[in-house]
């Protein structure tokens, strides 16, 4: 698809330089209508070029995005464990949950494994160091809960 846009935007580049080369012809020969629409032309050519590129820094932020979630999920079947309703690091050594869980909202609202963090607080009480939601009572597999 970049490839298409770049061809497409190649394209406009010849036809700009042949809308300029018109209009050279056409202030040589004096002709106001035909610069006109010279002019014309070479304002739609100069939108369209503005607006391919635009398409061009959209669709690579996509392809960014698309890499991420496409890394996410494999990190998610690899690295990770659930235990119903919550996903935990995987074990290496069992393929048992580890530690603390990630962030629930964040993996379902955000999509990001964000892993909680113990609060200062006495208690078993973790909170999300993005989001900020607070979590009770949430298991912990291992010692660094």
């Amino acid at each position: 698809m970049i490839g298409e846009i770049a061809a497409a935007a190649s394209r406009i580049d010849v036809a700009m330089h042949l809308a300029r080369g018109a209009k050279t012809v056409a202030d040589a020969l004096g002709d106001a209508e035909m610069k006109f629409k010279i002019a014309d032309i070479y304002s739609a050519l100069s939108d369209a070029k503005a607006a391919i590129a635009g398409a061009e820094v959209g669709l690579a932020a996509k392809d960014k995005e698309i890499d991420r979630l496409k890394q996410q999920f494999q990190r998610m079947e690899s690295d990770t464990v659930e235990l119903a309703p919550y996903r935990f690091r995987k074990s290496v050594t069992d393929g048992q949950p580890a530690g603390r869980p990630f962030c629930p909202r964040c993996l379902e609202v955000d999509g990001y494994l964000i892993l909680t963090e113990r609060a200062k607080r006495s208690g078993p009480s973790v909170f999300c160091p993005q989001c900020k939601t607070n979590y009770n009572g949430l298991p912990n597999y291992g010692s660094d809960g």
